[in-house]
């Protein structure tokens, strides 16, 4: 299929201008297209590898923008001198645009393509690699790679475990992977919380992860758009909880995943702290003194797990000696007579045999 149209923005001159906006890597930028595909209520994204590079289909996203003109505004909005929620394309396509790759955009109406656009004469795979039938308004974005483009599918998977809809690879799943994502056993049903924006009241909806160990302190993570961002420790409520808050507005650190100081969450910052509270009563209950002795269980590392197996052993073989003459007579008794007069030697080593494991 030839393309209808030309993208009316110098792409090579954008990137050299967005270069300080520049991803870390490939799956934060398949991450970001992930998030776009959110902002413009997709029903699904369908991830495709093609001889040439990739094929993301936004499923369900009805786009009335000329493919041609979609870009245009790419260098305002990325720096931020203009709020669209276009942002994330944009940030993803910087980092695909900064490795040589070309781009198109291809519209969907009706089950037909009806427009298209693409930055460069390259062969489009649109016809081989059609999105899903069932969708009859989808948005395609077809990413044409000089160079080898790869990322790392747990890496997005834990990034997608909370995400509300279908993204897939290669028709697999990748949204939805409790287990990569790190997730602890949901508790309960979600919790509608309302606080105020702009003199407004909004309503949020909280899910709840409980560890039945409590070993970890309360943590909050942010949703931004399907994807989970970093997790936010808490003081409020009780160790072992967990909130999962949607916070598509909030802003995050160049090139990261990670939530920084914004009015959009501190405007949610108390109904939060509420929330944690309120689970922390109903799990262990009312007011701060029933939870204020507790203290989290402390992990060990692995020099520390080595070590106290250690002084286990050791401790069971210096009984065995110490005892062993009010035992049943065995062939082991001659040995461990011997043993018996070394064993403050022993254990000497023994300790100092610990304390180098755990110092090393």
């Amino acid at each position: 299929m030839e393309s209808s149209g030309r993208f009316q923005i110098d792409l090579k001159a954008a990137v050299r201008q967005l270069g300080r906006y520049l991803l870390p890597n490939a799956d934060d930028a398949f991450l970001k297209l992930v998030q776009y595909g959110l902002s413009q209520s997709a029903q699904g994204i369908a991830l495709l590898p093609t001889p040439t590079g990739f094929m993301i289909h936004f499923l369900g996203v009805s786009e009335e923008t000329p493919a041609d003109q979609m870009l245009s505004q790419m260098p305002e909005i990325l720096s931020g001198e203009v709020k669209d929620d276009r942002r994330p394309l944009f940030a993803g396509l910087n980092y695909f645009l900064h490795h040589g790759v070309e781009v198109a955009l291809t519209v969907v109406h009706g089950g037909k393509v009806v427009d298209s656009a693409r930055s460069g004469d390259f062969p489009q795979q649109i016809a081989r690699y059609p999105p899903d039938a069932r969708f009859l308004e989808a948005l395609s974005l077809e990413l044409f790679a000089r160079t080898v483009i790869e990322f790392e599918e747990h890496s997005m998977r834990q990034r997608l475990a909370y995400c509300p809809i279908a993204v897939t690879w290669k028709g697999k799943q990748l949204s939805g992977d409790r287990q990569a994502g790190g997730c602890w056993p949901a508790h309960g049903q979600p919790i509608q919380a309302q606080y105020s924006s702009n003199g407004k009241k909004r309503a949020v909806l909280i899910q709840v992860e409980v560890d039945s160990e409590r070993q970890r302190q309360a943590e909050v993570i942010p949703l931004q758009w399907g994807v989970a961002l970093d997790p936010v420790p808490y003081s409020a409520g009780a160790a072992g909880i967990r909130l999962i808050v949607p916070a598509n507005e909030v802003e995050t650190q160049l090139g990261a995943f990670k939530m920084k100081p914004c009015p959009a969450w501190a405007e949610r910052d108390g109904v939060v702290t509420q929330t944690l509270e309120t689970v922390a009563d109903s799990l262990y209950g009312k007011g701060r003194n029933a939870r204020k002795g507790y203290k989290p269980r402390r992990q060990l590392g692995p020099k520390q797990a080595y070590a106290l197996r250690s002084l286990i052993v050791f401790a069971l073989f210096d009984l065995l000696v110490m005892v062993h003459d009010t035992l049943p007579a065995s062939r082991l008794d001659k040995p461990l007579d011997v043993l018996a007069g070394y064993l403050p030697h022993m254990v000497a080593a023994q300790i100092l045999w610990i304390l180098y494991q755990l110092l090393i």
